[in-house]
């Protein structure tokens, strides 16, 4: 400047060409340089008093004055200076820079290509139209651009830093941290190139070396805000939510207005825990810059997470009336849809998720779990599919198609599914737990029991777990291991109604009915709207011979759930052990018309019909409910029904056939436990022995221990063959005697 000074002095007309390519260089480096080249320019042309050089002094100072200085000397220079090519060139590329600069972008583009027609080697030209192009997410032309700046200058560290930033943005994480690397090496004290190659490290999962950039970028410049809100970003990302909140509130503290920065701090307090913090910090943002979707989307979520879904669908709607095809919020407004029980809302929503991101594998799987809970579980297993093809290493989405597959019935699938999932995480128990689920409703107890330990394994305080465990132990008869782990299930919750209501059902199947009605009694007490306890404890007083007891329980939980079909038929039941046969028969009638698959309940209105002497209603149902291929445990019982109605009608000489098929039929039944083979025995001696056994076989059945309902039944039997002629009719009542003999019933 100095230099330029003397030389006008002593040659104004000579060296003023050259004086104005150093006022185009000014102008571009920046305002201060320009003020003060233009105010050595002045002090010459004043000392020389040269015409020209006070014209140019003239012209210059009003530039300076204006708004956008650079801008108004560099138009100066280019309407009046008569400059050659290059100089020409120079002054487009920097006019379009601070063009640029004040967001006139399209004004800047036109320069740039001015620059680059007069002067296609000028480096700094394409690097400039680069870095516009980067600004717009137009990043190949910008690498390209920032290419051809490279080649024709390999040493320009800003040309290398643009280009890695270009590949960053374009999602190429590894080509960006190659250039900032190399941009570094030739300058090491680019704050900016160290801050941007931790946003690449931050891209590619390189989280440490993230933080290790932005941490060197602020030894070089303690107040850069961007730096330190992005290191906490990464600390978010992390998972250190103190570290991420200490760095954005720097950050904050240096530009109070940096809503993003405010926004991100919300979203680690809502990844924390700390909802009301959350919520605080994401709603100031949105009221800084009240078009900010994303910080509405993020507080929709905070809303959701703590279950106002009113409020989350609320700000997820706002957020997307700003931009329709925000596809995150759309899934997330779905998700709580969802969570809100509003399936049909759900799919919609996540449906124009995925329409606007085909390959959006987490709304999909959403909504593929939308239509496992609302029973459309081959549209579930459509979208869990499409959700594992997007990602094959998908665990949850595994998981899901695995629990729709296992409600659907398909044990074996779910199975594969939970496995695969249980592959990818050995410790996923919600898996675990499922697979156990599934062995169980497929008969395979010792899996299901497996899977539950090794669940236990992962967590001993899971009661659940041990709960399912003693589910699969109780079915599969193992009655002490269930009880076993229901006990302890619930010394780690007392309050668990499942344990206890789960734990009467296993002492009602060992017999221990009053204990059973103790648990069951419990279990209603802490959930007095528990249904399937209230049917269970009617069981267990039916079993106990107390009927009315039994009609009160099964009556208040068809008050709960009208149309429960198995409450219904156990209800008709205890009215067929009273003897209210016209009851029974209607509560029977009653659940086959809610459930024709009933077929135990079909034989027991067989039954009532028999008892009722309806012998043509009795036969009919009988008939129906065998030809309904039915269990082989209900179709003994439907074989000695039908067997009874023959002998009753018929005479016994007419059964006999049926009698003796049916006994061997059942010495082949292994789900018959002690109770069933005495009984059964008992009427083979009754109806089909010559010997004189019938006080031998009526006091082993007796020994026992039989319910006292089995013992209502049996009478009700002997009264009917009683009623007949010939010997059976004598050993009948001969057994009659003895049970009321010795039960005083």
């Amino acid at each position: 400047m100095d230099e330029t000074y003397h030389r006008l002095c002593a040659h104004p007309v000579a060296h003023l060409p050259t004086a104005l390519e150093q006022a185009i260089h000014a102008a571009g480096w920046g305002t201060e340089v320009l003020r003060q080249w233009t105010d050595s320019f002045g002090q010459a042309a004043r000392d020389t008093a040269d015409p020209a050089l006070l014209a140019w002094a003239e012209r210059l100072q009003r530039a300076v004055a204006d708004p956008a200085p650079n801008v108004a000397a560099l138009t100066a220079l280019l309407t009046h200076g008569r400059l050659d090519t290059a100089a020409q060139a120079w002054a487009h590329a920097y006019r379009g820079w601070h063009l640029y600069l004040a967001d006139r972008d399209d004004e800047a583009m036109t320069e740039l290509d001015r620059a680059l027609t007069l002067d296609p080697h000028n480096a700094r030209a394409w690097a400039y139209r680069g870095d516009v192009h980067t600004w717009h997410d137009r990043n190949d032309q910008a690498v390209s651009d920032l290419t051809t700046a490279l080649d024709l200058d390999p040493t320009y560290a800003r040309a290398l830093a643009l280009r890695g930033d270009a590949h960053r943005q374009a999602g190429r994480n590894g080509e960006a941290i190659t250039d900032f690397t190399a941009a570094l090496d030739l300058d090491p004290t680019q704050a900016w190139a160290l801050a941007s190659r931790g946003e690449a490290h931050h891209g590619a999962g390189h989280l440490d070396e993230a933080v290790a950039d932005f941490t060197a970028a602020l030894a070089l410049d303690a107040t850069y805000a961007w730096a330190l809100a992005h290191r906490g970003i990464t600390h978010r990302a992390a998972g250190r939510w103190d570290e991420a909140v200490a760095d954005l509130t720097a950050a904050l503290d240096l530009n109070p207005a940096y809503v993003w920065a405010l926004a991100e701090r919300g979203a680690a307090h809502q990844q924390a825990g700390r909802y009301a913090e959350a919520v605080a910090d994401l709603t100031a943002a949105a009221d800084l810059d009240p078009p900010y979707a994303w910080a509405l989307a993020q507080r929709g979520e905070t809303h959701r997470l703590t279950g106002r879904y009113d409020e989350a669908i609320a700000d997820f709607t706002a957020a997307l009336d700003i931009n329709p095809a925000y596809d995150w919020a759309l899934a997330h407004r779905g998700e709580t849809h969802r969570q809100a029980g509003r399936f049909d809302e759900a799919v919609a929503d996540l449906s124009a998720a995925v329409e606007l991101d085909p390959a959006y594998g987490w709304a999909l799987a959403v909504r593929g779990e939308v239509h496992r809970k609302a029973g459309r579980f081959d549209e579930a297993v459509a979208d869990l599919s499409a959700a594992v093809e997007l990602d094959p290493a998908h665990a949850w989405a595994l998981a899901e198609r695995g629990e729709a597959h296992r409600e659907a019935g398909r044990f074996d699938e779910a199975v594969a599914d939970f496995t695969a999932a249980l592959e990818l995480d050995p410790a996923y128990e919600w898996a675990l737990t499922l697979r156990g689920h599934a062995h169980r409703q497929a008969g395979r107890f010792d899996e299901a029991v497996a899977d539950f330990t090794a669940e236990l394994e992962l967590d001993p305080a899971f009661h659940w777990a041990l709960v399912r465990r003693g589910e699969a132990h109780r079915e599969a008869g193992r009655l002490d291991e269930a009880i076993a782990d229901f006990t302890a299930a619930l010394e780690h919750d007392p309050d668990s109604t499942w344990a206890l209501a789960w734990r009467g059902e296993a002492h009602r199947q060992s017999g221990r009915l009053d204990i059973a009605v103790a648990d069951l009694t419990a279990a209603l007490d802490l959930n007095p709207t528990y249904t399937w306890a209230l049917v269970e404890r009617g069981q267990v007083h039916r079993q106990a011979g107390r009927p009315e007891e039994a009609v009160a329980d099964l009556s208040a939980a068809l008050d709960l759930e009208p149309t429960q079909a198995e409450a219904l038929a156990e209800r008709g039941e205890a009215h067929r052990q009273a003897g209210r046969y016209e009851e029974a028969v209607a509560d029977f009638t009653a659940a086959l018309d809610l459930d024709p698959t009933l077929v135990w309940a079909m034989g027991a209105r067989g039954a009532a019909h028999r008892e009722a002497g309806q012998y043509a209603q009795a036969r009919e149902d009988l008939e129906r409910a065998l030809a309904s291929d039915p269990t082989d445990s209900v179709l003994l019982v439907l074989l000695f029904e039908k067997a009874m109605v023959d002998t009753v009608t018929s005479g016994l000489a007419a059964s006999v056939e049926q009698w003796t098929e049916l006994f061997a039929r059942s010495a082949h039944e292994d789900e018959l436990d002690d109770d069933d083979i005495r009984f059964l025995e008992l009427f083979r001696v009754l109806l089909l022995e010559q010997d004189d056994t019938v006080t031998e076989a009526t006091e082993a059945f007796l020994d026992s221990g039989p319910d006292p309902a089995f013992v209502t039944d049996l009478l009700h039997y002997l009264a009917e063959l009683t009623g007949g002629n010939g010997e059976p009719a004598v050993r009948a009542e001969q057994c009659r005697r003895l049970v009321l003999a010795r039960t005083a019933v």
